[in-house]
């Protein structure tokens, strides 16, 4: 009784300070002031006592190089759409927040007949450029530790902003300020390897987001289940995802949303599924004209003659790695059928040859020699199960040899 309670911060508010005093740079887990978050200081969390973090510095300079890139391209293009830039890229913690108040956010911020997918992008290349800096990526120690990787994608997430507004990130000049950074582990190697191995290939652009619509549609799940940033507006695989039996062509118009943006992005899709995975598709411009696919398995060859992009059918990010392994069993299963073998072997061939599929994780061992050797033994078509199982040969330990080899 007679004991007020409250917080730190409601006593400040009733004794504002009177005077300023200046204090040294400081941190509760660093003996150094704050050179775990810079420097090789010796504080580290985990590692074996040979660990050193001399990679610290080049990762903080490479980080330092995109956040100034960032501030000038936000200042620049900022003022044209913003009534205040850095106020507004302040506020936008409240729609980050609560996404509900975005349209009050636009209505307090956004210049009179501006365009708010190119404000929201900018700000959303603010977003990136501050989350980079989250502390645990220097607190632990090595380089290529879980938290130093997520926030080497913040950093390719803001470049992918930045390139959405038209400009050209310094994408050069940060993997060369990187590349001074060395894992402990010899098997990471340096920063530019480091970030190939596990960053670039974890910034999924919009055509990649589109194909994870049709595979997860095919699927019947729904994206927001790995990629729950974004929406499906349209879509043709509607017209299939039901189909009872063997494989089904459709043609029609795709279209994706950034929710972040509200960017849309939009194609004309063409792809053949057999019931539960999509075999092979093709992403062309909108008005491209549309394709009437042949009955059967001939619709696999018939879309390997259509311009545009084959999808890109690596597995997002976060995909759990069971709804893979279904899907290759599926595949595999399609092509026990005797009229399959040939087509499937074809955009099998393709699929694997995409750039960059993270094959390890993508096909187990003992489904690609199946797949290999069964597609060999019905004498398919040769090319493609070259390219297919080189490839495997080359990522996947214990994999099937060259065929003929």
């Amino acid at each position: 009784r007679g004991v007020a309670s409250g917080g730190l911060a409601a006593w400040l508010r009733a004794n504002p300070p009177t005077e300023v005093t200046h204090v040294r740079q400081s941190a509760w887990s660093c003996a150094h002031g704050v050179g775990r978050w810079q420097t090789d200081c010796g504080c580290s969390t985990g590692g074996p006592a040979t660990a050193n973090q001399a990679w610290r510095a080049p990762l903080r300079g490479a980080l330092d190089a995109l956040r100034d890139h960032a501030a000038r391209v936000f200042e620049l293009r900022g003022g044209a759409v913003l009534v205040d830039p850095w106020a507004a890229r302040d506020d936008y913690v409240r729609v980050l927040l609560d996404p509900a108040v975005q349209e009050d956010f636009l209505d307090r911020h956004l210049r009179p007949g501006a365009d708010p997918v190119l404000a929201l992008t900018l700000l959303e290349s603010q977003r990136e450029a501050l989350a980079m800096y989250t502390s645990c990526g220097w607190f632990f120690w090595d380089l290529a530790g879980i938290e130093t990787l997520q926030v080497l994608r913040h950093a390719a997430h803001c470049m992918e902003r930045l390139s959405q507004v038209g400009d050209e990130p310094p994408a050069g000049a940060f993997l060369r300020l990187l590349d001074a950074a060395v894992s402990n582990d010899p098997a990471q190697g340096s920063g530019a390897a480091v970030w190939k191995r596990h960053v670039a290939s974890a910034a999924p652009d919009p055509a990649q987001i589109a194909a994870a619509a049709l595979v997860l549609q095919v699927e019947g799940r729904a994206l927001a289940a790995v990629a729950p940033a974004w929406d499906v507006l349209e879509s043709p695989v509607v017209a299939i995802a039901a189909s009872p039996a063997g494989p089904s062509g459709v043609d029609g118009i795709l279209a994706v949303r950034d929710r972040r943006t509200g960017a849309v992005h939009r194609w004309r899709a063409a792809v053949v599924a057999v019931p539960g995975a999509l075999v092979a598709g093709r992403l062309r411009a909108e008005a491209s004209e549309p394709w009437a696919p042949p009955q059967g398995w001939a619709a696999v060859d018939a879309l390997a003659d259509l311009p545009g992009e084959p999808l890109d059918l690596r597995p997002l990010p976060g995909e759990r790695p069971v709804a893979v392994r279904r899907r290759w069993e599926l595949l595999v299963a399609a092509a026990r059928e005797p009229a399959a073998v040939e087509p499937l072997a074809g955009a099998l061939g393709e699929l694997v040859g995409q750039e960059g599929w993270a094959l390890p994780v993508a096909l187990p061992t003992d489904l690609a020699q199946e797949l290999v050797f069964e597609a060999l033994r019905r004498g398919s078509r040769r090319q493609a199960l070259v390219t297919l199982a080189e490839r495997l040969r080359l990522a996947l330990p214990g994999a099937p040899p060259r065929p003929g080899a």
